[in-house]
């Protein structure tokens, strides 16, 4: 079996972030890191876009830490990136080309490390990395990473070449070659006795560089933290107090590095997690814990703390040597006076309010400010300010305040805070950048608050922009929720306006129900993934393509449509007494047939009226000066309309050609306000200008005038295509040389050409200056001399052209073309050194093409133009293109209340979309090809379109769900839970989703379901006869525990049906949906056996099954129950209802279960149990059972084979026979594997079993009956940094031929698609030999031969982590998953570049490697 792993889906979820000043000294940049992708953003204020992302950069591994670093002798900031394998990475902002570039690598490959190497990857790696501050009157001198928790690398500054200091005080000083120097390795652990080490931090105010290191004084275990019992039962010491901290001084001289440490606090809490410098006096650290907040100073002189909780009270006071003051942290207004609280009603004594929180897994950072002021997150979601009040008379510590800014109230009693904050999400991240706050999530959206400008007010923020996140995916499904017709009266439609019908004879006529008699022509698969926990919990859908809706249909010969709008007169009344539309609405539909053009009237209906407008075949048409005037081009005339009294043709002028040929016809048109621009089958262009004209005193009239511009002659072959667009003229930053001197308007009209040679031209329409000219792209990055060639000598050319902005919002310009191969290029403009650069986004797209094999190739615009001469007195008077190139890519405003760009081709079309200057490209569902599209805003289809198509014209949706996002990576539809998903499960026949999710609510310890001494089950009478709440102690945070639901969502409207509530502590490990047969018949057969015409039926019944368990104490044993759901039709047709069929009490957990021929399986307490249901009787039989491991994780089936994954001894193989009702162990894995996941897949004739383990590791085994062992061979693996929770067995599918676009064709191929805790989706495909060994050696040069993202060497990155007895023979070709992250950069290489590495891997030519390529995407396209 041969194996390709690529990624669908980038990763999401924040993992850490950092700012400073990368592109240059003024402007603050944000980094954050999602999982292994970096993303640098701009914050700009007062601009229409806060964020503006400059720069994506993917790598090949995952970010554990990263900082900002200003080097000596260096006026901006670089990156440096930490690995976990003990890596660091400095990379700078590089002005040329507009990204990050690498600066050094550093592999700190240390004996001593080497030796813990192995080990780490059993136990979660991560580094820390912290830079110098400086301080005292010296600059930063070092950084340090700490490694395994226990090995502290110290990386000092170079030194400026010329200067004895890291100041650079001398003024020839030279910045260094190499930012860092060699570094230094400390064993806390075997040198200092550092053990347990949860923190680190440089402290401010010393001489030297100093580390504050949070260890543990005491290791301990939760034994021991409560009590320790001496030799007669007695009390003689708690175990609260077992952490410690101290500080590390380190001194750099001459390339050498001493260090001495002394302890700083001893006794601290044992619950203390995080440190958190001050940069003012009196300098230190607070430390923070589950209960208390703590300052330790530098000089030892002053400490105080604070607890938050009863708790943290009795932690602090449990020590009569611990010489630490502390106070009652109580609820206060502004940071000033504790607000009191009436104890009774009645009372006149009040006390104040406690603040009762939990600080486990909180971020806190520092705010601006001259006073000291910190921002800290709760993992609950709640937010809370902290102010540090110091003794004005010696400078210490004397308070620590907390004000509960926003977040559920803890007790009843507490007041709401007067100025609420945003819902936060769980924090992972936070980053201060004066004024605005970032705070990254790895559950929830990311989020920028912008702080408030009122001193009086420090902690009051808005929120100004959240970031999607579609990570941790806990678990997914793939389901189906196009609209059936039972759902024609659903009152849950997003669109409650009247939608559109097809009548069956033209005119098209516009009805007020959906006619869905027409079935989609596209498949509506898409994937819904349980994201998130708690408050951050989530249901995300997301969709691989654009699937619109279509509304209504019809067959016709439609070339092209055009939608038309003006804004009538409302002060004259119209002869029809009819209501005046809005002027968001379009009027007309023009729809081009083969030969003329009819003129359709929009409003409840859709029909064919009588007009002023051109019947001829329509080229262009559109609304001009503010929808006051309506262009129409044909071939040979342009006609201009006036709307103030109605649509009135008022002039219609012959379109003359400058060689006098009547053959010269317009192809293309574009407009810019009031000049079109046409463009002539001979090359030539025309300017078609609109305008009032006024003589005397009559009212103005309506004129234009067609002129021909003179622009210089070049040599740049044929002109293909035309753009306009506009630049305003205090917008130098993109077009500096415009010259835009003498004009009065407020914006420049920039008109862009594109050549058959290759060559893009940029002219200014004021004055016909040549601003910028590409001549064979050779300016573009990923564009050779040789790939633009001219008609005589090559096929390929530029096909169409545009530039403009994606969205009006943004400040990028972008540059998009498709070329003759059917390839879009897209590229984003950048100044540098004053001249216009572009610089490649996003990846090559084949607009097209099919790939070799999978059908015939068909072209909208089929080859190079053909051209015509015109001969006279032996002379050539005229060249022109005898077939048009119809325009490609369109921008559009208003379709779902998006702007962006459409681009048409052979299998439908792509929408681009904008996020924050960045496009996504999003391909549209299998479709006919498109011929042409244009937004169309009418009463029954609000911010839609239509469609021109090979199979007639369509009037469509975008979507139906108005909370679907576009500018996404995919198009996304999160949905908030505000609860814990656990599990989900789609059922087809009902077209619902069930979801497990888990709500806190107080928890009860004395409730069980289970009696062990009685050994039986408690009914529900005696278990709340034995229950005990815990009492709400004043103080003291009530311990929770989620209470397990099933709600039953509709899978269109997610509308919610029905809940079914579990029993108390009941938590559910496994779930999922299943198919039974039934046979109707079998009670009546079994009475009546001689009863004739009694013939077996098979019905089969889809039904959800459930595992539980009943995690009490350690002392009860757990318990389980197997619960069958069923999706019934509730007392109405809409309505449906989840109900419990049939449940079974389990003598232990039910970890894992699932159904294969008929049967069920779960895995409960380390046996696999065989049911049969018996549907007469409501019951589940025995029937066999089998021995596997402790803990069973997953189940998949495969005809009579079971594949069990087991979380301590990896997976395991076994055979289910009908006949014999026996369950055999075929073979098994006997490495000690965790696995978390596995799935079997296919490959023609071969089955191969993928497991996904607790390491970040894939690996494929086989089983070969023929041999006499029992053991699993591992025939290949890969690393992809990421935890697998789910796999999904798909079918590959073969590409449906162009124009049958209703029919696929299925492969003979499976594919394994998982979701990561990262957020992203990745799939694992098994591919031929001969493409999987053309691509290998592919893949080896790339490996080799090309410079990689972070310096990070793609092989390694994917090398097996962990340890394994047997691994994969490296010799075997078969042995390697190709990695398609490194594959798919192919296409956006140079053609040199290409052309070399295919050469060198012997793949015969490029195209052949990019169709290859192609082919494997295009296999799971259909999702």
């Amino acid at each position: 079996m041969y194996q390709a792993y690529s990624k669908l889906l980038e990763s999401s979820s924040v993992v850490c972030s950092c700012h400073g000043h990368l592109k240059n000294a003024t402007e603050d940049n944000l980094v954050i890191a999602k999982h292994d992708i970096l993303e640098v953003y701009s914050v700009k204020d007062e601009t229409s876009q806060t964020m503006v992302l400059d720069c994506v950069y993917p790598m090949s591994a995952a970010v554990d830490d990263m900082q900002t670093v200003l080097f000596p002798g260096h006026s901006r900031e670089f990156l440096v990136l930490a690995f976990a394998e003990a890596k660091l990475t400095v990379l700078y902002w590089d002005d040329e080309e507009n990204g990050l570039k690498i600066k050094s690598l550093h592999l700190l490959e240390e004996p001593a490390l080497a030796n813990e190497r192995e080990p780490v990857f059993e136990t979660s790696p991560t580094v820390q990395l912290r830079v110098d501050p400086g301080g005292a009157g010296r600059p930063p001198q070092c950084l340090v990473l700490l490694v395994n928790k226990r090995f502290l690398f110290i990386l000092p500054f170079a030194r400026p070449v010329g200067s004895l200091d890291w100041g650079g005080s001398s003024g020839t000083a030279v910045a260094p070659k190499f930012p860092l120097e060699r570094p230094g390795l400390i064993d806390l652990q075997a040198e200092m006795h550092l053990t347990g080490i949860r923190d680190i931090a440089f402290v401010d105010g010393y001489f030297r560089p100093t580390v504050m290191v949070l260890h543990e004084g005491e290791q301990t275990w939760s034994g021991r933290l409560r009590l320790a019992l001496g030799d007669e039962g007695k009390i003689i010491e708690k175990k609260y107090l077992t952490m410690a901290a101290s500080i590390v001084s380190l001194t750099i001289s001459n390339g050498k590095i001493d260090s001495s440490h002394r302890p700083i606090a001893s006794k601290l809490p044992y619950n203390t997690f995080s440190l958190v410098p001050l940069c003012y006096e009196p300098f230190g650290a607070l430390i923070l814990g589950s209960n208390t907040i703590l300052h330790v100073s530098q000089d030892e002189q002053s400490a105080y703390g604070v607890h938050v909780n009863a708790y943290g009270k009795d932690e602090l006071s449990s020590d009569p040597a611990l010489q630490l003051p502390y106070g009652e942290c109580t609820l206060k207004d502004s940071f000033g006076t504790p607000i009191p609280l009436n104890v009774q009603p009645g009372n006149t004594q009040s006390v104040p309010a406690r603040l009762v929180l939990n600080l486990t897994g909180a971020k806190c950072v520092q705010l601006p400010g001259s006073e000291m002021h910190y921002f800290l997150a709760l993992a609950s979601g709640d937010v809370c300010g902290v102010k540090i009040v110091r003794n004005k008379q010696n400078g210490f510590v004397s308070d620590i305040h907390v004000r509960l800014i926003e977040g559920v109230m803890p007790l009843p009693c507490m007041p709401k805070p007067s100025t609420p904050m945003p819902s936060c999400p769980s924090p992972s991240t936070l980053c201060s950048l004066g004024k605005y706050l970032f705070v990254g999530s790895s559950s929830g959206d990311s989020m920028l608050l912008k702080r408030s400008d009122d001193v009086s007010k420090p902690l009051t923020f808005a929120k100004v922009l959240t970031l999607l996140n579609t990570g941790p995916i806990i678990d997914a499904a793939l389901g189906d929720s196009s609209i059936d017709a039972k759902d024609q009266n659903d009152d849950t439609e997003v669109f409650p306006t009247p939608s559109l019908g097809v009548s069956s004879v033209v005119p098209i006529h516009l009805k007020s129900t959906i006619d869905r008699s027409f079935p989609e022509r596209h498949a509506s698969m898409e994937i819904v993934a349980a994201t998130g926990r708690g408050k951050d919990g989530a249901v995300c859908i997301l969709n691989k393509t654009v699937k619109p809706f279509t509304l209504c249909s019809h067959m016709m010969d439609s070339h092209a449509c055009f939608a038309i709008r003006f804004a009538v007169n409302n002060k004259r009344k119209r002869d029809d007494d009819e209501k005046v539309p809005d002027s968001g609405y379009h009027n007309y539909l023009l729809i081009t047939t083969g030969v003329s053009t009819m003129v359709m009237k929009a409003g409840k209906e859709l029909a064919e009226t009588d007009t002023p407008l051109l019947r001829q075949q329509t080229v262009y048409a559109a609304s001009l000066i503010k929808d006051q005037v309506v262009v129409q081009v044909t071939k040979n005339q342009v006609l201009v309309c006036d709307v103030h009294d109605g649509l009135v043709a008022k002039q219609v002028t012959e379109v003359e050609s400058q060689s006098l040929s009547p053959e010269v016809t317009v192809h293309q048109a574009c407009h810019h306000e009031t000049t079109t621009t046409l463009l002539m089958s001979d090359g030539t262009i025309r300017l078609a200008a609109a305008s009032y004209v006024k003589e005397g005193d009559s009212n103005p009239t309506l004129g234009l005038d067609i002129t021909v511009p003179k622009f210089p002659e070049h040599p740049h072959g044929f002109v293909t295509s035309i753009s306009m667009c506009g630049v305003p003229i205090n917008d130098p930053f993109y077009f500096p040389t415009a010259d835009i001197k003498g004009t009065t308007t407020e914006q420049t009209i920039l008109l862009t050409l594109g050549w058959s040679t290759g060559t893009i031209q940029i002219y200014n329409l004021h004055n016909w200056e040549l601003l910028y000219t590409y001549n064979n792209m050779q300016a573009l990055p990923g564009i050779a001399t040789t790939d633009m060639p001219h008609n005589a000598t090559g096929d390929s050319f530029i096909e169409d052209v545009w530039m403009g902005k994606v969205d009006s919002s943004d400040m990028w310009y972008h540059l998009a073309f498709v070329t003759s191969d059917d390839f879009l290029h897209t590229y984003r403009a950048y100044v540098y050194n004053g001249s216009l650069r572009w610089q490649k986004v996003g990846n090559s797209l084949v607009a097209g093409r099919r790939a070799e094999g999978t059908g015939p190739t068909v072209k909208l615009n089929e080859g190079p133009p053909k051209l015509k001469t015109r001969m006279s007195n032996g002379k050539v008077v005229s060249v022109f293109a005898e077939t048009p190139l119809q325009a490609r890519i369109q921008d559009f405003s208003n379709i779902f209340g998006n702007e962006g760009i459409f681009i048409r081709t052979a299998r439908g079309g792509l929408w681009g979309f904008s996020e924050r200057g960045h496009i996504r490209l999003h391909e549209m569902a299998r479709m006919a090809p498109v011929k042409s599209m244009t937004p169309l805003n009418i009463t029954c289809c609000k911010a839609g379109f239509a469609l021109a198509t090979a199979n007639g014209l369509k009037i469509m949706q975008l979507t139906w769900h108005k909370r679907m996002n576009f500018k996404a990576p995919w198009p996304t539809r999160k949905i908030l839970l505000r609860s814990s998903p656990h599990k989900i499960a789609f059922d087809g026949h009902h077209r619902t989703y069930t979801l497990v999710v888990s709500t806190e609510q107080s928890f009860k310890p004395t409730k069980t379901a289970f009696d062990s001494e009685a050994d039986a089950f408690l009914t529900e009478t005696e278990a709340e006869s034995r229950m005990k709440e815990v009492p709400p102690t004043e103080g003291v945070p009530i311990p929770t525990n989620g209470r397990f639901e099933l709600l039953l969502y509709s899978a269109y409207s997610w509308k919610p049906f029905t809940c079914v509530v579990l029993k108390e502590n009941e938590q559910v490990l496994t779930f999922s949906s299943i198919q039974l047969t039934k046979d109707p018949l079998a009670a009546l057969r079994a009475s009546m056996p001689n009863l004739p015409g009694l013939q077996t039926q098979k019905e089969v019944i889809t039904l959800q099954v459930c595992g539980t368990g009943f995690p009490v104490a350690e002392d009860i044993p757990c318990r389980g129950r197997i619960i069958l759901l069923r999706v019934r039709v509730g007392r109405t047709r809409d309505d449906r209802v989840l109900e419990i069929e049939h449940e079974l009490q389990t003598k232990g957990p039910v970890t894992a279960i699932n159904a294969s021929e008929g049967h069920i399986f779960a895995a409960v307490a380390g046996k696999i149990h065989v049911y049969s249901y018996e549907w007469n009787k409501k019951k589940l039989s025995l029937v066999a059972w089998c021995d596997v491991k402790m803990y069973t994780t997953s189940l998949s089936f495969m005809k009579h084979y079971v594949l069990v994954a087991d979380m301590y001894s990896s997976v395991q193989v076994l055979r289910w026979s009908e006949i014999s009702r026996t369950l055999t162990v075929l073979a098994k894995d006997t490495n000690k594997t965790p696995s978390t996941a596995c799935n079997f897949q296919s490959e023609k004739g071969t089955l191969g079993m993928v497991c996904c383990d607790d390491y970040g590791n894939i690996t494929t085994f086989c089983y070969d009956p023929t041999l006499s062992t029992t053991l699993l061979q591992p025939l290949s693996d890969i690393h992809i940094n990421t935890v697998v929770n789910k796999m999904l067995r798909l079918r590959t599918f073969l590409p449906p031929m162009v124009g049958d676009s209703d029919t696929v064709q299925p492969g003979n191929q499976t594919a394994l698609l998982f979701g990561t805790k990262g957020g992203a989706l990745c799939i694992l495909q098994s591919v031929a030999e001969s493409t999987h060994r053309d691509l290998h050696w592919l893949y080896s040069k790339m490996v080799t031969d090309l410079e990689h993202f972070a310096g990070l060497h793609p092989r390694a990155s994917r090398k097996f982590k962990g340890r394994r007895l047997r691994r994969p023979d490296p010799k075997n070709r078969r042995s390697v998953i190709l990695d398609m992250q490194l594959l798919s950069k192919f296409a956006d290489l140079p053609h040199e570049t290409q052309e070399q590495l295919t050469n060198a891997a012997g793949f015969g030519s490029r195209q052949r490697a990019i169709a290859t390529l192609l082919s494997l995407r295009q296999e799971v396209n259909y999702l």
